[in-house]
């Protein structure tokens, strides 16, 4: 059957003060790989470069860390294919993506362990 539209899982749209910084796609980690190539992702990534800003693929685990594919050149400039992040480092980042520092007091609630991801085959 064709149908074009998108098979979103988690989709989020990260902004700061109401103006968009990054469209995210979250996938947990037994999902299927993903392939930029298809129609879904390049949609979003359309979407974000018009917009201008990043589009990026986060894989993540029970212990909310998380494996990031970047789907655009902006979001490139802040995360690198197969990286793995805890989600410290993950926030922290996003927060640096707005220009902010991660809030005090945040970081003690926030997972800083890497679990191991096992992909579907």
């Amino acid at each position: 059957m064709n149908c074009p539209m998108l098979d979103i899982d988690f989709l989020a749209c990260e902004y700061d003060t109401g103006r968009p910084v990054c469209i995210i796609e979250y996938k947990h980690a037994d999902a299927m790989p993903v392939d930029l190539d298809h129609a879904s992702y390049r949609a979003l990534r359309l979407l974000a470069d018009r917009a201008g800003i990043s589009f990026l693929i986060a894989r993540y685990d029970s212990l909310w860390s998380f494996e990031i594919t970047p789907g655009n050149p902006a979001a490139e400039e802040w995360f690198t294919s197969g990286e793995r992040l805890t989600e410290l480092q993950f926030v922290t980042r996003l927060y640096a993506m707005r220009g902010r520092e991660l809030p005090e007091g945040l970081e003690v609630r926030l997972n800083d362990v890497i679990a191991e991801v096992k992909h579907a085959a």
